[in-house]
């Protein structure tokens, strides 16, 4: 069922450009948090420079498809269907997103080549096995999250105003646009419950030449926070599904 979804969305993404429209904003975001950094004389923080367009496509990708989906079934007219036919919606969802999220990782592609073509800097990957792990961690992290943002999506037609208002939070609290160390103290301690930051900090340190340090509790709250959000979502799901069907408002609201 995952694996009809994702060729199904792959499919349907080149057809809909919009879907990746976030890729054409990495290399724009990437020189100018390239610029900022090596102006300021902060060499030891271009990893910073470079994961964090990256991070921010992903994520940005997987919101937008997430409501789109819900949006463009209501508008079609067969939102019904999808929930009434057995296939499980969430995991339809999850696998859906997680196909777009897996084209979002050509802005790897994209902020590397921006280094090197641009400012002459060739971003090597020490430890290049923490990198692919934590990145293919982080990509189930998005596509749950997702996930859980589409089940409120359910509830609305205005999806996009939320999803721009849940993207800049994440980003803040994951410590992708700033260090988590230069946010509020009070603040710090949430940011661990956004997969974001952990992600972040892993990726950093991958592409750092000193051992990579708490790989396995990185791993472990990423995976969690990923699971957490699709049995969330699932829940809340049903939960919606459930009042929308007792009020015949599915279509209408």
């Amino acid at each position: 069922m995952v694996w009809a979804a994702v060729r199904f969305q792959l499919s349907n993404s080149r057809r809909t450009p919009g879907d990746v429209e976030a890729l054409a904003t990495v290399p724009l975001l990437t020189a100018i948090f390239l610029a900022i950094m090596l102006n300021s004389g902060r060499d030891d923080l271009i990893g910073h420079a470079v994961i964090g367009p990256v991070l921010m496509a992903m994520s940005v990708m997987a919101l937008n498809v997430a409501g789109e989906i819900i949006q463009s079934d209501r508008y079609a007219g067969t939102l019904e269907l999808v929930i009434a036919a057995p296939a499980n919606i969430v995991v339809v969802l999850w696998g859906r997103v997680l196909a777009v999220v897996a084209l979002g990782m050509l802005s790897l592609v994209e902020a590397w080549l921006v280094a090197w073509l641009g400012f002459g800097i060739v971003i090597e990957v020490p430890h290049a096995g923490v990198f692919a792990v934590i990145l293919a961690a982080s990509a189930f992290a998005m596509a749950g999250t997702a996930t859980l943002a589409a089940s409120l999506f359910v509830l609305t037609r205005r999806g996009f105003a939320y999803r721009v208002a849940i993207s800049f939070p994440l980003y803040i609290l994951g410590g992708v646009i700033v260090p988590i160390a230069f946010l509020p103290e009070w603040l710090q301690p949430l940011s661990r419950l956004v997969y974001l930051s952990w992600s972040a900090d892993l990726l950093r340190a991958s592409l750092r030449p000193e051992p990579v340090t708490g790989v396995a509790l990185g791993l472990l709250a990423i995976l969690a926070l990923a699971f957490a959000s699709v049995l969330m979502g699932r829940r809340l799901l049903a939960w919606v599904v459930d009042r929308v069907r007792s009020d015949g408002t599915l279509a209408q609201v």
